[in-house]
């Protein structure tokens, strides 16, 4: 894609996750110039790298908004959901369209926030005979759609890419309220997530933590001659406290169940409260017990019989929800675009647009 004509307005985008990225590309090709200035930047999981710095490295990705608050959220991610449907008819973004299941114990599992605007929305039948759900011992309910799933291995060289093949850069480098006075930009959008607490003073973000497993090895599809899958499984509060979840991936199942949240020390390292349930290699039992139950039904495998590997990542909670709104801190236009919880990827190119809406009434 040829570099866009710019507007001679400049932006610079604080921030290299998913957010970041994502309005820093939607900006360019709105003709602004912008820069991201960052840290660290996002990269598809691999082998060797680390516990992540911020989400963006190592997300599910299943593409509807969990664990997130924010006014019109049904808007935003229905913004989102149109641009990755066009992205999932394109070669080699990593975006396709799957089956989904959220469903928990119990007669009353609610429906999503945003099901108007989710494809093939149903609630489910208890007493169906087909995966996910005749061998549990307990009531249930819920719902399936058709959601997107971001293969991030893939999507992000993607984003990138066309990032770059138009004009946008990169500098990765590490900001402070001193050093971010003194770049020279017409305005500055705020996409630094769990890092905004340090740099503009936001005391009302927190880390979320969530345990991940990826098992190497895995076939997929999960089930040969089947349309691929995912899920999320609440079950009684006495057997876990979060809900477990499954989502198949080029590179191996992921598995999750976690979101714990923390606070802060006061040398601004993260603290978390000691896990009330079994451990197992760092991993919470449940994570592996009860999606083994359900994966060797749905699959006919043990997934104890796969290598794994196990990761923590940190969600940007934020008291109040996703803060996406023009702020006066600076002597130029300013954009908050942070706190998405851990809807990041989900409600990523919906804010991309609003925030291009707000700096059109500001610059």
């Amino acid at each position: 894609m040829p570099p866009a004509e710019t507007s001679g307005e400049s932006i610079a985008v604080i921030g290299g996750g998913i957010s970041g990225l994502t309005t820093a590309l939607h900006l360019q090709e709105q003709g602004y110039h912008t820069i991201i200035y960052s840290r660290e930047m996002v990269q598809p999981p691999g082998p060797g790298i680390p516990d992540p710095a911020f989400a963006t490295l190592f997300p599910a990705a299943c593409i509807i908004p969990h664990s997130v608050e924010m006014p019109d959220l049904t808007g935003v991610f229905g913004q989102s959901q149109e641009v990755f449907d066009s992205l999932s008819r394109l070669p080699g973004t990593g975006i396709r369209w799957q089956t989904h299941y959220e469903f928990g114990a119990g007669p009353d599992f609610p429906d999503p926030q945003v099901r108007v605007v989710l494809r093939d929305f149903r609630r489910i039948d208890p007493n169906q005979t087909t995966p996910p759900f005749r061998y549990l011992q307990n009531e249930i309910s819920g719902w399936s759609a058709s959601i997107l799933f971001a293969e991030m291995a893939a999507y992000i060289p993607y984003l990138m890419h066309r990032y770059r093949s138009c004009g946008g850069e990169i500098r990765q480098t590490a900001l402070d309220p001193e050093s971010m006075d003194r770049i020279r930009c017409d305005g500055i959008v705020n996409c630094t997530g769990l890092w905004a607490r340090r740099l503009f003073m936001d005391n009302s973000v927190y880390p979320v933590r969530g345990i991940l497993v990826l098992l190497e090895g895995t076939p997929f599809p999960p089930r040969r001659g089947k349309p691929i899958l995912s899920y999320n499984y609440t079950p009684p509060p006495e057997a876990y406290r979060y809900d477990v979840y499954f989502f198949p991936r080029t590179d191996g199942w992921l598995l999750g169940g976690s979101r714990e949240v923390g606070t802060y020390r006061p040398d601004g390292t993260p603290e978390f409260p000691p896990f009330p349930v079994e451990m197992t290699d760092g991993i919470p039992e449940p994570i592996l017990g009860l999606n083994a139950t359900l994966l060797t039904d749905l699959t006919g495998v043990d997934l104890r019989q796969f290598r794994r590997r196990s990761f923590a990542g940190y969600r940007p909670g934020r008291t109040g929800g996703v803060r996406l709104e023009a702020a006066s801190e600076l002597d130029r236009p300013l954009v908050h675009n942070y706190g998405h919880g851990g809807a990041g990827v989900a409600l990523s190119w919906g804010c991309a647009e609003r925030v291009a809406e707000i700096l059109a009434d500001l610059l």
